[in-house]
């Protein structure tokens, strides 16, 4: 997939809340439900829910900057609920983020900030129950910088979008569509300003046994990664991911495919049975040939004859230098291309 062109009047019409391309309507918004907190603080007015919204994906893609909340000052106005707002500039109390560690240090300053007042209700709560709040930027194309969207962490719970129309245009196809990665993609996405590596991180890794010149799949256990290849974009909730491009200090954990899945439950790794193929001898990196033999074109790119097991599909999961100790620590595995996990690691 490709980020389209970011027009002037795609990006009013976003920060309007007023879609541009249909996708909600098809929504399942029964996937959602149950989620009080994120429909109270992401509601529409009375037919808003109607419109045509915009690709979430699309949407996340315009940040250009990121801040955290710290504090809404007591003088600022904040609407009693969040159906209904309009564009102001008030003072925040904000930390910027710092690509280098990949967080918000230092202490908060007060910064003039051009923001929906339909966003604050659910930020104001999130902040008196101990939660975080992440403003994300865009200015392209536009007046003036103004937030486009509003990311909300509770205390307790998952990871919603504050603002009017925010849980059907957002949220809740977000939940929908990612199922389980939900949080762990919500929680990677804060900082991110490259609208493909947003993408990225969205449409999660390809198919166990298919490669890319971003994504590094290691379908044979006996040989290295290709070097400069990029890993694949994998993450497991609790444990925080991050982006070498952006951090320095990243830190890899070696798991193979069937040990992730089973631990994250993720259903697009797939198995030889549920494929409806035999599964390919272990040596074999091109499914049903031997390594070193001379297949013609025309064969290698017919249907496959076998399948790999996700049990030879090595990848490494990049984390922040605390949470790839703890995962280590964990599963007494990981920290090492020779101490790959595998399900046998995993607690029975």
């Amino acid at each position: 997939m490709t980020v389209r062109p970011r027009r002037r009047l795609l990006l009013l019409l976003l920060l309007a809340f007023v879609g541009t391309a249909s996708c909600a309507k098809a929504l399942d918004r029964s996937a959602a439900v149950g989620d009080e907190l994120a429909q109270k603080f992401g509601e529409c007015p009375p037919g808003g829910e109607d419109a045509d919204f915009a690709p979430p994906v699309e949407f996340l893609g315009i940040a250009e900057r990121w801040v955290e909340i710290d504090s809404i000052p007591s003088g600022v106005s904040v609407p009693a609920t969040a159906s209904s707002g309009r564009t102001v500039e008030i003072d925040l109390a904000v930390k910027k983020y710092d690509p280098a560690t990949d967080s918000f240090p230092g202490n908060a300053a007060k910064a003039p900030i051009a923001i929906h007042t339909s966003m604050l209700p659910g930020a104001a709560w999130a902040l008196s129950e101990g939660g975080s709040v992440f403003l994300a930027l865009a200015s392209t194309g536009l007046e003036r910088e103004m937030v486009a969207y509003t990311l909300v962490k509770p205390s307790a719970g998952s990871y919603f979008f504050a603002g009017e129309c925010q849980f059907v245009s957002l949220t809740a196809p977000l939940q929908q569509s990612l199922g389980s990665r939900y949080d762990s993609v919500m929680e990677n996405i804060i900082g991110v300003t490259d609208a493909n590596e947003i993408v990225a991180l969205v449409e999660g890794p390809p198919p166990v046994g298919t490669a890319s010149a971003d994504i590094s799949t290691v379908l044979n256990p006996d040989s290295p990664p290709p070097e400069g290849a990029r890993p694949a974009t994998l993450t497991v909730p609790g444990f925080k991911s991050c982006n070498p491009f952006r951090s320095p200090s990243c830190v890899g954990v070696w798991v193979n495919m069937d040990f992730y899945a089973q631990l994250t439950h993720d259903a697009s790794v797939r198995y030889p049975e549920e494929l409806g193929l035999p599964e390919c001898p272990p040596p074999s990196p091109d499914p049903g040939f031997a390594p070193g033999q001379d297949v013609p074109d025309d064969v290698l790119d017919s249907a496959p004859t076998c399948a790999v097991h996700p049990r030879y599909a090595v990848s490494e999961l990049l984390m922040v230098t605390d949470s790839a100790n703890s995962f280590i620590a964990a599963y007494g595995c990981g920290g090492s291309y020779d101490n790959v996990c595998e399900r046998k690691d995993l607690p029975r």
